[in-house]
C-alpha cells in the first residue's frame, strides 16, 4: 500500500468531513423545521447524489470546472490554477457527493428532538442561534456523530466521481480506490487487497460504531401518577383584585385542522380557569396567546401592551411577551441540571442576581436537594416542580398553566398549590388555567371561562358557569343536585 496515496485519501476524507458539517447542520436545521414550499424541492437536490451514477455527476462538475464555463473562469482566477485535475477540485466533488451521508442523519436527529422543549426554549427568552446550540445540538450528539462518519467514511471509499475530477495524479488526486483500481489494472491482486481489506475493516468499524448501542441521550421514562381529583385548590381565599384595566383581553379567530376558534373575553381576576371538554380548544388558545401561534385574525394585549394585531400587522415572538407557559409535558433539557434548567431563563440577569432567582424558586417548591441532579433522575412529581420553577424563575406578567398537574396525585397537587398561589399573589403574577376536569375547575377558579367548540359559552363565577354542568353531573350520578 503506498502512504502516499492514504494521505491523500485521509486529508480528502478529513477536509470533506469538515467542511460538511459546517454546510450540513444549518441546512438539517432548515430542512427539519422549515414548512417553506421550497423545502421538497431541497430536500430532493440534496439527496439526487444518492440516485444519480457518480459518473454523471462527476461529468458535469468536470464541465462547470473547466475553463469554457463562468465559473471554471473565475475560480481559476482566484485559484491561480483550474479546478479540475486538482485537490480543491476533489474536496468540490466530494463535498457535493457525501451532501446527502450528512444532511439525512441530522435532519432524522433534529425532527426526533421534543418540538416541547424548542417551545419551552423559546418562550424563557432563547433565540434561534441560542436553541440551535444550546439544545437542538446537545439532544442529536448521536445523529451529529452519525453524519461525520458517514461522511468521512463515504468520502474515504467514493470513486467514480473522484476519478472523473481529479484523475490518477500521484501525491495530489490519487487516493486508495483509485489505488486499488490500478493495482488491479497491473494484476497486482495481492496489493489489491490488502488495500481492500484496509478499506475493508475501517468501513466495518466505522458502521460498528454507528449501530452499536449506545447511552441512550435523552430523558428516560419518568414514573406516572395516578391522578386524582384535589380535595381543595388556589381558588380559595381572597387574592388581589385587578381592578381598571383588564390583565389581558383577547378578541381572537384561527382555524385549525376541522376546529375553528372564536374567542373574545377579557380577565379581570387573578385565577381564571378555562373549561371545557377535549377538543373543544383550550391548548390552542393558550398556544395563541403565548406567541406559539399566529392566529388568523384579531388582536392580544396583556395589560397596556399590544402582543398581537392582525390587522395592524402586529407581532411579538414567543420568547419577547414576558408570558410563563407550562403544559403536561414538562419538556426539562435532559441533558441539563436541574439548577441549569431552572436558570436557562434567566441569562439576562448578573451572575449573583441569577444565582439568588435560582435558589428562590428551588426553595420556593423544596427542591433545593435537586439542585445537582439530572431529569431522568427524577420522579414525575419532582419534574413537575422543577419545570414549574423554570417557568415562573423569569416572573412572568402572566402565566399560563394547561393542566399541567393531570398526572399527579391529589395530595401531591395541593402541596403544589399551596406553594404556589402566596408567591403569586405577593408578585401580582395572574393566571389562566385549563381544565375539563369539572370538580377541579369548580373547586379552583373564582372565574371561569367556558369553552366548547372554539367559542366561548359563558363567562363569570364558577358558581354561576359550572351551576348546570355541576347539576347534569349530580343527575348521571344519582345524587341530588
Amino acid at each position: 500500500m503506498n502512504t502516499q496515496d492514504l494521505f491523500v485519501t485521509l486529508r480528502l476524507a478529513i477536509t470533506t468531513t469538515a467542511i460538511l458539517m459546517l454546510l450540513a447542520l444549518p441546512l438539517a436545521r432548515w430542512i427539519a423545521l422549515s414548512r417553506s414550499r421550497a423545502k421538497s424541492i431541497v430536500e430532493a437536490v440534496v439527496a439526487l447524489p444518492l440516485v444519480l451514477p457518480p459518473t454523471v455527476l462527476g461529468f458535469y462538475l468536470l464541465v462547470l470546472m473547466g475553463p469554457r464555463t463562468a465559473p471554471g473562469r473565475f475560480l481559476t482566477a482566484v485559484l491561480g490554477h483550474p479546478l479540475a485535475f486538482s485537490f480543491s477540485g476533489l474536496v468540490v466533488g466530494s463535498v457535493i457527493y457525501s451532501l446527502p451521508f450528512a444532511v439525512q442523519p441530522l435532519v432524522a436527529g433534529f425532527a426526533a428532538v421534543d418540538a416541547a422543549m424548542l417551545d419551552a426554549a423559546t418562550l424563557l427568552g432563547a433565540g434561534r442561534a441560542r436553541i440551535f446550540f444550546e439544545v437542538l445540538l446537545p439532544l442529536s450528539k448521536r445523529s451529529i456523530v452519525t453524519a461525520a462518519v458517514l461522511a468521512f467514511t463515504h468520502t474515504v471509499g467514493e470513486f467514480g466521481v473522484v476519478l472523473m475530477i481529479g484523475g490518477d495524479l500521484p501525491g495530489v488526486t490519487r487516493t486508495l480506490s483509485i489505488s486499488i483500481y490500478d493495482q488491479v489494472q497491473d494484476f497486482a491482486y495481492a496489493s489489491a487487497n490488502r488495500t481492500a481489506l484496509l478499506l475493508l475493516g475501517f468501513s466495518f468499524v466505522a458502521l460498528l460504531l454507528i449501530y452499536t448501542r449506545w447511552t441512550r441521550w435523552g430523558m428516560q421514562g419518568i414514573r406516572p401518577e395516578e391522578a386524582l381529583v384535589p380535595e381543595s385548590g388556589p381558588g380559595s381565599g381572597s387574592g388581589h383584585g385587578h381592578g381598571g384595566r383588564p390583565i389581558l383581553e383577547v378578541n381572537i379567530r384561527h382555524r385549525i385542522g376541522g376546529l375553528t376558534l372564536e374567542a373574545a373575553f377579557a380577565l379581570r381576576q387573578p385565577w381564571t380557569v378555562l373549561f371545557g371538554p377535549s377538543g373543544a380548544g383550550k391548548s390552542t388558545l393558550l398556544r395563541v396567546l403565548a406567541g406559539l401561534i399566529r392566529p388568523d385574525a384579531g388582536s392580544v394585549r396583556l395589560g397596556d401592551r399590544t402582543l398581537m394585531d392582525a390587522e395592524a400587522r402586529v407581532f411579538v415572538p414567543a420568547g419577547r411577551r414576558g408570558i410563563g407557559f407550562l403544559t403536561q409535558d414538562e419538556a426539562l433539557f435532559p441533558h441539563l441540571d436541574v439548577r441549569a434548567n431552572v436558570g436557562f431563563g434567566l441569562r439576562a440577569l448578573p451572575k449573583a442576581e441569577r444565582n439568588a432567582r435560582i435558589d428562590s424558586v428551588l426553595s420556593l417548591f423544596h427542591a433545593d436537594a435537586l439542585s445537582g441532579r439530572m431529569p431522568a433522575s427524577l420522579s414525575g412529581g419532582e419534574c413537575q416542580r422543577v419545570s414549574l420553577a423554570r417557568v415562573l424563575a423569569p416572573e412572568p406578567k402572566l402565566l399560563l398553566l394547561d393542566e399541567p398537574f393531570a398526572a399527579l396525585d391529589a395530595l401531591l397537587k395541593k402541596g403544589i398549590f399551596d406553594d404556589l398561589m402566596p408567591w403569586l399573589e405577593a408578585r401580582r403574577i395572574p393566571v389562566l388555567y385549563v381544565s375539563h376536569d369539572l370538580a377541579e375547575a369548580v373547586q379552583t377558579g373564582s372565574e371561569v371561562i367556558a369553552l366548547r367548540e372554539g367559542r366561548i359559552t359563558a363567562q363569570g363565577p364558577a358558581s354561576v358557569v359550572l351551576a348546570e354542568a355541576r347539576r347534569s353531573l349530580l343527575l348521571r350520578l344519582g345524587v341530588p343536585g
